[in-house]
Protein backbone atom coordinates (compact mmCIF):
# COMPACT_ATOMS: atom_id res chain seq x y z
CA UNK A 1 0.00 0.00 0.00
CA UNK A 2 1.28 3.54 -1.30
CA UNK A 3 0.34 6.71 1.52
CA UNK A 4 0.67 9.75 -0.72
CA UNK A 5 2.18 12.26 2.26
CA UNK A 6 0.75 15.00 -0.33
CA UNK A 7 -2.48 13.44 -0.43
CA UNK A 8 -2.74 13.23 2.65
CA UNK A 9 -1.61 16.51 3.74
CA UNK A 10 -3.43 18.60 1.71
CA UNK A 11 0.11 20.73 1.21
CA UNK A 12 3.41 20.43 -0.42
CA UNK A 13 4.64 22.05 2.54
CA UNK A 14 4.65 20.44 6.32
CA UNK A 15 5.16 22.95 8.77
CA UNK A 16 3.68 22.46 11.88
CA UNK A 17 3.56 19.84 14.49
CA UNK A 18 -0.29 19.34 14.32
CA UNK A 19 0.53 18.58 10.18
CA UNK A 20 3.10 16.19 11.71
CA UNK A 21 0.57 14.16 14.25
CA UNK A 22 -2.53 13.88 11.80
CA UNK A 23 0.24 11.75 9.16
CA UNK A 24 1.26 9.86 12.11
CA UNK A 25 -2.01 8.76 13.17
CA UNK A 26 -3.06 8.46 9.33
CA UNK A 27 0.25 6.25 8.75
CA UNK A 28 -0.95 4.33 12.24
CA UNK A 29 -4.28 3.27 10.96
CA UNK A 30 -2.48 1.96 7.90
CA UNK A 31 -0.05 0.16 9.52
CA UNK A 32 -2.36 -1.60 11.30
CA UNK A 33 -4.95 -3.19 8.98
CA UNK A 34 -2.36 -3.59 6.92
CA UNK A 35 -2.09 -7.75 6.03
CA UNK A 36 1.00 -10.22 7.20
CA UNK A 37 3.50 -9.78 5.96
CA UNK A 38 2.84 -6.52 4.33
CA UNK A 39 4.86 -3.03 3.14
CA UNK A 40 3.55 0.16 3.44
CA UNK A 41 5.26 2.71 0.98
CA UNK A 42 5.35 6.70 2.76
CA UNK A 43 5.01 8.51 -0.71
CA UNK A 44 7.33 11.86 -0.49
CA UNK A 45 6.42 13.24 -3.79
CA UNK A 46 5.56 16.48 -4.16
CA UNK A 47 6.56 17.33 -0.75
CA UNK A 48 8.81 20.56 -1.13
CA UNK A 49 9.39 21.47 2.33
CA UNK A 50 8.92 19.50 5.54
CA UNK A 51 10.55 20.86 9.43
CA UNK A 52 12.26 18.71 11.29
CA UNK A 53 9.53 19.07 14.22
CA UNK A 54 6.61 17.70 11.31
CA UNK A 55 9.62 15.28 10.88
CA UNK A 56 9.43 14.06 14.27
CA UNK A 57 6.30 13.38 14.46
CA UNK A 58 5.70 11.21 11.64
CA UNK A 59 8.72 9.10 12.15
CA UNK A 60 7.13 8.41 15.47
CA UNK A 61 5.43 5.08 13.99
CA UNK A 62 9.42 3.83 13.45
CA UNK A 63 9.50 3.55 17.62
CA UNK A 64 6.37 1.12 17.37
CA UNK A 65 7.67 -0.94 14.62
CA UNK A 66 8.85 -4.01 17.61
CA UNK A 67 5.52 -4.30 18.77
CA UNK A 68 3.23 -7.09 18.15
CA UNK A 69 0.81 -4.79 16.65
CA UNK A 70 3.10 -4.57 13.76
CA UNK A 71 4.92 -7.91 13.55
CA UNK A 72 5.59 -8.36 10.04
CA UNK A 73 4.73 -5.83 8.90
CA UNK A 74 7.64 -3.26 7.32
CA UNK A 75 7.77 0.92 6.15
CA UNK A 76 9.63 2.20 3.10
CA UNK A 77 10.07 5.46 2.45
CA UNK A 78 9.90 6.69 -1.31
CA UNK A 79 11.79 9.48 -1.61
CA UNK A 80 12.48 11.45 -5.46
CA UNK A 81 15.97 12.65 -6.57
CA UNK A 82 15.36 16.07 -6.63
CA UNK A 83 14.70 16.38 -2.78
CA UNK A 84 18.38 16.01 -1.09
CA UNK A 85 17.00 18.02 1.40
CA UNK A 86 14.72 15.90 2.84
CA UNK A 87 16.63 13.10 3.05
CA UNK A 88 19.59 15.31 5.05
CA UNK A 89 16.46 15.75 7.78
CA UNK A 90 15.98 11.88 7.49
CA UNK A 91 19.44 11.17 7.77
CA UNK A 92 19.64 14.10 11.25
CA UNK A 93 16.17 12.60 12.29
CA UNK A 94 17.21 8.82 12.22
CA UNK A 95 20.44 9.88 13.64
CA UNK A 96 19.03 11.83 16.70
CA UNK A 97 16.25 9.33 17.02
CA UNK A 98 18.22 6.03 16.93
CA UNK A 99 15.84 5.14 14.52
CA UNK A 100 16.64 2.94 11.42
CA UNK A 101 14.97 4.23 7.88
CA UNK A 102 14.83 2.16 4.36
CA UNK A 103 14.47 4.78 2.09
CA UNK A 104 14.28 3.82 -2.12
CA UNK A 105 14.71 6.70 -5.00
CA UNK A 106 12.42 7.08 -7.73
CA UNK A 107 15.08 4.06 -9.89
CA UNK A 108 14.16 1.20 -7.10
CA UNK A 109 17.85 2.20 -5.43
CA UNK A 110 17.64 1.48 -1.51
CA UNK A 111 19.78 2.85 1.33
CA UNK A 112 19.49 2.25 4.80
CA UNK A 113 19.40 5.80 7.58
CA UNK A 114 20.23 5.86 11.01
CA UNK A 115 21.43 3.12 13.51
CA UNK A 116 22.19 0.37 11.89
CA UNK A 117 25.70 -1.04 12.56
CA UNK A 118 28.14 -2.75 10.42
CA UNK A 119 27.78 -6.15 11.19
CA UNK A 120 23.56 -5.71 10.65
CA UNK A 121 24.37 -3.87 7.30
CA UNK A 122 26.38 -6.59 6.34
CA UNK A 123 23.91 -9.16 7.07
CA UNK A 124 21.42 -7.59 5.54
CA UNK A 125 23.23 -7.32 2.18
CA UNK A 126 23.84 -11.09 2.58
CA UNK A 127 20.09 -11.76 3.05
CA UNK A 128 19.42 -9.65 0.03
CA UNK A 129 21.99 -11.63 -2.22
CA UNK A 130 20.30 -15.09 -1.47
CA UNK A 131 16.71 -13.85 -1.84
CA UNK A 132 16.10 -16.42 0.65
CA UNK A 133 18.07 -16.72 3.88
CA UNK A 134 18.23 -19.19 6.72
CA UNK A 135 20.48 -18.62 9.48
CA UNK A 136 22.51 -21.75 8.84
CA UNK A 137 23.27 -19.81 5.52
CA UNK A 138 24.18 -16.31 6.78
CA UNK A 139 26.13 -18.42 9.79
CA UNK A 140 28.47 -20.20 7.26
CA UNK A 141 29.08 -17.09 4.82
CA UNK A 142 29.72 -14.94 7.31
CA UNK A 143 31.59 -17.35 9.60
CA UNK A 144 29.33 -16.49 12.77
CA UNK A 145 28.31 -19.01 15.46
CA UNK A 146 24.47 -19.85 14.46
CA UNK A 147 23.53 -18.14 17.50
CA UNK A 148 24.80 -15.05 16.12
CA UNK A 149 22.94 -15.13 13.02
CA UNK A 150 20.10 -16.02 14.26
CA UNK A 151 20.55 -12.98 16.51
CA UNK A 152 21.17 -10.77 13.89
CA UNK A 153 18.50 -12.19 11.60
CA UNK A 154 16.07 -11.72 14.29
CA UNK A 155 17.33 -7.70 14.84
CA UNK A 156 16.77 -7.04 11.44
CA UNK A 157 13.08 -8.84 11.09
CA UNK A 158 11.97 -6.57 14.40
CA UNK A 159 13.33 -3.38 12.65
CA UNK A 160 10.86 -4.04 9.08
CA UNK A 161 14.41 -4.97 6.63
CA UNK A 162 13.34 -8.57 6.32
CA UNK A 163 10.51 -10.48 6.49
CA UNK A 164 10.38 -14.50 7.57
CA UNK A 165 8.62 -16.82 7.24
CA UNK A 166 8.05 -20.74 8.78
CA UNK A 167 8.94 -23.18 7.02
CA UNK A 168 9.58 -27.24 8.35
CA UNK A 169 12.82 -29.47 7.33
CA UNK A 170 11.89 -31.99 5.08
CA UNK A 171 14.20 -34.73 6.86
CA UNK A 172 13.76 -34.06 10.20
CA UNK A 173 10.15 -31.94 10.06
CA UNK A 174 11.16 -29.88 12.60
CA UNK A 175 10.80 -25.74 11.80
CA UNK A 176 13.07 -23.23 10.60
CA UNK A 177 12.76 -19.24 9.64
CA UNK A 178 13.47 -18.24 6.07
CA UNK A 179 13.87 -14.41 5.74
CA UNK A 180 13.96 -12.11 2.33
CA UNK A 181 14.13 -8.68 2.34
CA UNK A 182 11.60 -6.56 2.58
CA UNK A 183 12.29 -4.91 -1.20
CA UNK A 184 12.91 -8.76 -2.43
CA UNK A 185 8.92 -9.52 -1.31
CA UNK A 186 6.25 -10.54 -3.65
CA UNK A 187 4.34 -7.89 -1.76
CA UNK A 188 6.51 -5.16 -2.83
CA UNK A 189 6.07 -5.92 -6.62
CA UNK A 190 2.95 -5.79 -6.51
CA UNK A 191 3.13 -2.07 -5.31
CA UNK A 192 5.68 -0.74 -7.34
Amino acid sequence: KILSLKRESQAENLFTKEQGQHIYARIRHELRDLPSPGLLVLDFHQIKHITLTCLRQILRIFHERGSEAFAAKSLLIKLYDANWDLKESLRLVAKEESLVLLCCDSSGNWEVLGNLTHALRTTVEVVQKLARATSEQVSKLLNLRLSAASNRLRQLYKMGLVVRNEESLPITGGRQFVYAFVLSCPFWEQQS
